[in-house]
């Protein structure tokens, strides 16, 4: 019974491995699209296999890549693509692994082998490559982890976007990047290795906390006709990671994670795109009570407007929220120990009013954004504040005209006016001490390089 018993796993596991690991069910929540015309800013198939075959060649002095005893071949006829959030795209390949070699992973799990479940533990791994903001050209490998409760109940590709587990990249030489962890579609984790030295990575942003956790590898021999034998315990490694929550992820996290996977983004799940958002868009319902604080806070001049304006409203509140992340996730950084986020009067304040105005423009049109935006200062109009936001909503609006874009290049068209000191400000760098006068926003990245 027992050689029974293993034929059949060993069946199952070879349906897995040669009906390629892309189309198994812990792919990726967005379906992949298909091969066309590559553009300037892609990896061809050609260049991948030459990128690849350098690898591989660069990995055999490192000690890493050798422990993982990879014996594999990438499927390059079922080369496809997939957009990173920040709207990069990358050409991804599945990869057929030899049995003696194939990916088992177990996370946070003693290596107990009688208590391991084979169908639980085959991880499927892609090969990425991509062009990263430099240009330059960037192979990793990524592994999709489903949660064995979504496993049970999976029954067709159509169930992604409810998808529960987690996606990781490790460097070819098999060094963990970044990982996303979900759950019913939601992205409720962003995980990011520490730096050298245990110090927290500034790439995070707020409301961040540092665990650990641990992926067990182990390797299965299968024989066709005499089945597969027991996963053997290859060895364990343990990563500390800073979490972000899905409330406050930092730039690189929203540029490099899967496009649109239902998952957060910037301040919630459905600005994953970064899109300005639509009139009667609904406040989702774990943001209900922010939204209720907000509406709190108004001023008379903005609580008329939201009262005249119902089916608007919660729109304008989006859009403020997605400015704010964005603006804070851009700006951050740290020095002597201390985080900065937010300064109001800086490069950041001024990003932060102009990419809302600019969102609300392609909402709901100029003559509503400069309402929404003159509303929001109407209780001192004649302040040097209040002067500095006007003119950078005013900015916004004008991007956003000019541009006639949305989504991601508009963010972008709204940073480049503030790096091309189009912007007004009146503070500069960490400090937070405001000038007397107003002055040109810089081509400055952070608080921390802006003195």
């Amino acid at each position: 019974m027992k050689k029974n018993r293993l034929r059949h796993l060993s069946n199952a596991l070879f349906i897995i491995l040669l009906t390629g690991v892309s189309c198994s069910r812990e792919l990726l929540i967005t379906p992949l699209t298909s091969i066309g015309e590559t553009t300037s800013d892609e990896v061809t198939i050609e260049r991948a296999k030459v990128i690849y075959e350098n690898s591989l060649q660069t990995n055999k002095i490192s000690s890493k890549a050798r422990k993982k005893a990879r014996e594999e071949s990438p499927d390059w006829e079922r080369a496809k693509k997939l957009k990173f959030k920040g709207g990069r795209k990358a050409l991804v390949v599945p990869v057929f692994e030899m049995p003696e070699s194939i990916t088992l992973t177990k996370i946070d799990a003693e290596p107990d082998k009688g208590k391991l479940n084979l169908s639980e533990l085959v991880t499927p791994l892609q090969l990425v490559l991509y062009k990263d903001e430099k240009g330059t050209e960037i192979l990793e490998r990524m592994y999709s982890k489903a949660d064995p409760t979504y496993q049970k109940r999976k029954k067709n590709k159509s169930e992604d976007r409810d998808f529960t587990g987690m996606h990781w990249f490790e460097d070819n030489e098999g060094n963990f990047k970044r990982g996303f962890v979900y759950e019913d579609g939601n992205l409720i984790k962003t995980l990011l290795p520490k730096v050298s030295g245990g110090k927290a990575n500034l790439r995070t942003t707020c409301q961040t906390t540092t665990y650990t956790t641990t992926i067990n590898y182990y390797s299965v021999a299968c024989v066709t006709g005499y089945g597969c034998g027991d996963p053997v315990y290859m060895y364990s490694e343990t990563y500390s990671y800073t979490v972000s929550t899905g409330d406050c992820q930092s730039k690189h996290d929203i540029d490099y994670s899967p496009y649109d996977n239902g998952g957060g983004g910037g301040w919630g799940s459905s600005t994953t795109n970064e899109d300005p958002l639509e009139e009667g868009w609904a406040v989702p319902e774990d943001k209900i009570t922010a939204f209720l604080q907000w509406l709190g806070s108004l001023n008379e001049a903005e609580a008329k407007w939201a009262k005249a304006n119902p089916t608007k409203v919660a729109a304008a509140w989006g859009n403020k929220k997605l400015a704010e992340s964005t603006a804070q996730s851009l700006f951050m950084c740290e020095k002597n120990g201390v985080q900065y986020l937010d300064i109001d009067g800086t490069n950041q304040n001024a990003f932060k009013h102009a990419y809302w105005n600019a969102l609300n423009f392609r909402s709901f049109g100029s003559s509503e954004a400069k309402i929404i935006g003159d509303n929001h200062e109407s209780e001192d109009m004649f302040s040097l504040d209040a002067q500095m936001d006007l003119w950078n909503n005013q900015l916004g609006r004008k991007v956003a005209e000019t541009c006639g874009c949305g989504g991601v290049l508009l963010r972008q068209k709204v940073l480049e006016a503030i790096y091309n000191k189009q912007g007004k400000r009146l503070s500069i760098g960490t400090s937070g001490v405001k000038k007397g006068s107003l002055i040109p926003t810089s081509s400055a990245t952070s608080f921390c390089n802006d003195n």
